[in-house]
């Protein structure tokens, strides 16, 4: 069936019919109904002019080849619910469907997004975009987009999920409804790098991602790429062995010539700076620091990795917990 929209509410739109007037044998005949009236005769029209029930809220024309129906102002209301089938006589016979349904839409109302981080350990392990509305019709999608390190915009192809409130209608409002939609991307979909993100919420009807309504500014998260790992996050004291291997490494990509690594616990520096060495896989330049503390209590362990050529660097942390438990 023939679509007609969509149409934003309190916007006009025309809808047309293709008529024969030399073949209607009465001289005014049946021309536009509307399902949502019960296909009650909205519009009558002779090729004199037109009238009828709603011609005074339908301005209607008509020649020897076409009729034209206005609606001034699309709504759900008043003077009924236009979003409905819309059909007109050709003076033929029959009816015709124009329309088998006029698409009304509303814009967000305060649109917004945010971003969280999910860490684990301290790392950052997923990111989630989140866009919501207080107000739309019909209900909302939304899409995203990243982009890394300045480069261009790629969209964000995990599939939203979405929740809905239904607003309910009142003797002079229809229904709306608030909209909610996020998307969760894994740091191993993004890389290394500066994301940044852009997210757009607007009402679920055809072409409606090409309705920036709703846009956000940007949102930027910076994923370290150094990574520090410790042999274990609580030692006992008691334990015959009470030493933890903390490795820190940066991935090869990032870096070149090889770096050098220091550490430090608590604030001085306990080692370094010296070279790193290249992991078992050969993707990583990595170094290794041994804590083995007298006292119990939490340390923190910070390692830095220095560009022995432009001597910038990134820090990265962990915290170990000592304790002395007899078991």
């Amino acid at each position: 069936e023939p679509s007609c929209g969509p149409i934003e509410e309190g916007q006009s739109t025309a809808l047309t019919c293709n008529v024969n007037t030399a073949g209607c044998l009465r001289p005014i005949v049946p021309i536009w109904q509307a399902a949502e009236t019960g296909d009650t005769v909205l519009v009558r029209c002779a090729p004199t002019g037109c009238d009828g029930i709603y011609s005074s809220d339908f301005p209607t024309t008509i020649n020897s080849t076409r009729s034209t129906l206005t609606i001034p102002s699309v709504s759900r209301v008043t003077p009924f619910n236009m979003e409905t089938k819309w059909t007109c006589s050709p003076c033929s016979g029959g009816y015709r469907t124009v329309c088998d349904k006029l698409q009304a839409y509303a814009k967000p109302e305060n649109p917004s997004c945010a971003l969280s981080e999910s860490t684990r350990n301290g790392t950052i392990t997923s990111v989630t975009v989140t866009c919501s509305t207080s107000k739309v019709y019909p209900e909302a999608k939304c899409s995203f987009y990243r982009t890394k390190n300045g480069g261009p915009s790629v969209k964000v192809n995990n599939d939203p999920v979405c929740s809905h409130t239904a607003i309910p209608a009142t003797a002079t409002t229809p229904v709306y409804y608030s909209s909610q939609c996020s998307v969760i991307v894994p740091v191993e979909e993004l890389g290394e790098g500066t994301h940044s993100f852009l997210g757009y919420i607007y009402p679920d009807v055809i072409g409606g991602e090409y309705m920036v309504y709703g846009s956000t500014t940007d949102k930027t998260v910076t994923l370290n790429s150094v990574q520090i790992a410790s042999s274990s996050r609580e030692v006992n004291l008691c334990d015959n062995n009470n030493q933890v291997q903390v490795t820190c490494e940066i991935s090869r990509d990032h870096v070149s010539p090889a770096p050098t690594f220091s550490f430090s616990v608590d604030g001085p520096r306990s080692q370094g700076p010296q070279p790193g060495t290249n992991s078992n896989d050969d993707n990583y330049y990595q170094s290794q620091f041994s804590l083995s503390p007298d006292v119990v209590g939490q340390y923190q362990v910070t390692c830095r990795v220095t560009n022995s050529v432009n001597t910038t660097w990134q820090d990265k942390s962990t915290q170990i917990k000592f304790i002395s438990e007899l078991i």
